[in-house]
């Protein structure tokens, strides 16, 4: 790395300007305090970085945003929060991942998928429903129970069940009704 010219620029208008060039490296880095923000701007040949502070904000602008902690990231906000990506988004944890609010919504404009890889996904609530603006499936490799004090199967249209083997309706009481009932 050649020599780097430095600069240093007091304004009783303007403020402070703090400037490092390094011509070799093709980079200039500054700092501006102008009485309401401070702004430090990493401009390189191909992308610029910029931070910008005022009395209530903070607005960082990057190519790639990092932040490593060797224990923990704590991130609090008393207003909404929000966090987008216009390409994927991977959320991985090692141990244990916890999503915790009043209401939690997962939408997939296409798909969404729940997996659990070693056993279940479990979905628990006092009033689950699943729905499907087309056709939905519930599907397992081995077997499927659909348990409950009171399971009510209903169709608009027809119903039908079927098995490759043995099919077997059982209860206490067994009543088929029908304007047409055909056994056998």
């Amino acid at each position: 790395m050649g020599a780097l010219i430095c600069s240093v620029e007091l304004n009783k208008k303007t403020g402070i300007t703090v400037t490092v060039k390094n011509g070799d490296g093709q980079i200039t880095q500054t700092i501006t305090m102008n009485g309401t923000s401070v702004v430090i701007e990493v401009a390189g040949q191909s992308a610029t970085s910029t931070i910008t502070q005022t009395s209530d904000a903070v607005v960082v602008k990057c190519k790639k945003f990092s932040v490593t902690a060797d224990e923990q990231i704590e991130m609090t906000s008393s207003g909404t929060s929000a966090y987008e990506s216009a390409k994927a988004t991977s959320i991985k944890a090692t141990t244990d991942l916890t999503i915790d609010g009043n209401t939690v919504a997962a939408t997939g404009t296409q798909t969404l998928t729940a997996k659990g890889a070693q056993s279940s996904v479990l979905l628990d609530a006092s009033g689950a429903k699943m729905s499907s603006p087309s056709a939905a499936t519930i599907e397992g490799q081995g077997k499927v129970s659909v348990s409950g004090g009171m399971v009510d199967i209903a169709a608009d249209g027809m119903l039908t069940a079927k098995a490759s083997a043995v099919l077997t309706l059982k209860g206490s009481i067994a009543n088929v009704q029908g304007s047409l009932v055909n056994l056998g």
